[in-house]
């Protein structure tokens, strides 16, 4: 299985204005896919202080998926700590 791609300021932009774009009757059957276009030419507009919020965001996603403090808190697939497991 692959992994996932860390998320970038644009992707949590796109999922900011999409519940917007729905109330507006926009329909978008291949997700996302969909939505670059008519996100796009609104990101190329937002201010630069504006695009940092969402830079923010990606940052902490980023350092979310890569794990924090040596990975004290991370999980394997039985739900168990992985800083605590013990392999018999």
């Amino acid at each position: 299985m692959p992994k996932k791609p860390a998320r970038n300021a644009f992707y949590f932009f796109m999922k900011d204005i999409e519940p917007a774009l729905r109330k507006e009757g926009r329909v978008f059957p291949n997700g996302v896919q969909d939505l670059v276009p008519i996100a796009h030419p609104r990101w190329k507009a937002l201010p630069e202080k504006d695009k940092a919020i969402y830079e923010r965001k990606a940052k902490e996603c980023k350092k979310q998926m890569k794990g924090v403090e040596g990975d004290r808190f991370r999980m394997d697939n039985q739900g168990q700590l992985l800083s605590v497991c013990v392999l018999s």
